[in-house]
């Protein structure tokens, strides 16, 4: 048998045990308490990757003390993050970065790919600054000369990596 009463102490203002289990009334209780009706939900479904808790109000104007259910919605799923690690992998094996390894080697050449991969090494160890990233980047496309397909393959690789989340091909 469940008891449908508790009691609200009125100066330490906090719930306490019903005395008798039999939901039957107390006899001289003290004035210091208040009978409260508890009031008991019913424990609803729970969508999937959600979770509940357990409440419990007390309503000191209609005495009840209500045990019902909260629902929490699962956090959304974080935001996609650049993955440096996958994106170089396939840049180094592309057609592309095969392309700029061959071409003559210039002085500003040399000098955007050393800034672009010291970034990337940047990135990779977890120190990523976005603005230097963004800028070897288009320093790098400045002296390589691309054509619109070799344009395609870094984008799509970007694209597939999330580094397009962050960073463009072009300035704008």
């Amino acid at each position: 048998m469940s008891v449908d009463y508790a009691l609200w102490d009125t100066l330490k203002e906090i719930v306490v045990t019903y005395p008798r289990l039999d939901n039957q009334p107390v006899s001289g209780l003290s004035n210091r308490y208040l009978v409260l009706t508890i009031v008991r939900e019913e424990k609803p479904e729970i969508p999937e990757g959600w979770s509940i808790r357990e409440t419990r109000q007390v309503n000191l104007e209609t005495l009840i003390w209500n045990h019902g259910w909260e629902l929490i919605e699962p956090p959304p799923p974080p935001a996609p993050q650049p993955n440096y690690f996958a994106f170089y992998q396939e840049l180094l094996s592309s057609a592309t970065y095969q392309k700029v390894m061959t071409m003559p080697a210039t002085t500003d050449l040399v000098r955007s790919l050393v800034v672009f991969v010291s970034n990337i090494q940047d990135a990779l160890s977890g120190r990523v600054n976005e603005t230097y990233m963004q800028n070897a980047i288009w320093s790098l496309l400045g002296q390589a000369m691309l054509t619109d397909e070799e344009i395609a393959e870094i984008s799509g690789l970007m694209d597939t990596h999330n580094l397009s989340l962050v960073y463009s091909l072009e300035p704008s």
